[in-house]
């Protein structure tokens, strides 16, 4: 077990890191939706790592046998070194390579919600989201969430592919 966590690990912290460090260089070019919808998707297909590394665990170490409790274990694993690819991707790009993406995002943001609130709404809103951009705003906070959100799609991920591929 430990031999394919340390080689699918890596391999998904690395893609993790590279895919989102990628993005990231493309973030201006996008519109919001899109860079949403992207990320998303390339969280989703960076956890489908951990279905080859089950296999492989199940096929090549254990002769074709597996548990659920060591499947879902090795996905969870790996899903934890992919998202701390993908939240040092996002610590790296907000703190380092774009330091302003932060103040360019509160920008973009009460510019389109004072596009689509009225003046009264605008208000509340704004002070609403000020005070959480105050709060969550740091690059630190923001890799956090990458890291949490990664971490979600990998334990759905993980309990599906350990469910599906464990033996009976």
């Amino acid at each position: 077990m430990k031999s394919t966590i340390t080689k699918y690990g890596l391999i998904g912290f690395l893609s993790g890191l590279l895919v989102f460090l990628f993005i990231f260089q493309f973030i201006d070019n996008l519109k919001e939706s899109t860079h949403v919808i992207l990320s998303y998707a390339c969280m989703f297909l960076l956890t489908l790592l951990v279905i080859p590394a089950i296999k492989n665990e199940k096929h090549q170490v254990n002769a074709g046998q597996i548990s659920f409790k060591k499947a879902f274990s090795i996905g969870i694993l790996i899903c934890f070194c992919i998202a701390l690819g993908v939240g040092l991707a996002d610590y790296i790009f907000t703190a380092f390579i774009e330091p302003e993406f932060i103040q360019n995002y509160i920008s973009k943001t009460l510019e389109t919600m004072e596009q689509n609130l009225s003046a009264n709404e605008f208000i509340t809103q704004k002070k609403d989201f000020l005070t959480q951009m105050e709060t969550f705003g740091s690059s630190g906070m923001m890799a956090l969430f990458m890291f949490i959100n990664v971490m979600t799609i990998g334990l759905l991920v993980s309990l599906v592919s350990a469910i599906t591929l464990k033996n009976k």
